[in-house]
């Protein structure tokens, strides 16, 4: 299992804007696409108009190749100009480590 991050750091102001088009680009996606749910985050004491949009994903590949077809998704549309609505970003991929057996 991983957890995918993309951390969007949004112009003065447009974090509200980006993040209800982040609502409406999630809730248009089709099921089984091998995301988990999506979870959208906002800035609590990091740095002003942060947004992270994190999924679950079991099969990297899958999610990959899910991001390689994006554009072409009917709930792209959602996404239309969002570039005008962010300063910079990145994405962290992080693996989900097994808990240990109770002793």
């Amino acid at each position: 299992m991983y957890v995918v991050r993309n951390v969007f750091r949004a112009k003065p102001g447009r974090a509200v804007d980006l993040v209800r088009m982040f609502q409406q680009f999630a809730a248009a996606l089709p099921p089984g696409l091998g995301l988990g749910p999506t979870r959208i985050l906002t800035d609590a004491s990091a740095g002003f108009w942060t947004v992270v949009v994190e999924d679950e994903v079991a099969d990297l590949a899958v999610y990959l190749h899910t991001v390689e077809q994006m554009g072409r998704l009917e709930a792209a549309k959602h996404l239309a100009g969002y570039h005008e609505l962010v300063e910079s970003g990145y994405r962290e991929i992080l693996k989900v480590e097994p808990k240990l057996p109770a002793s």
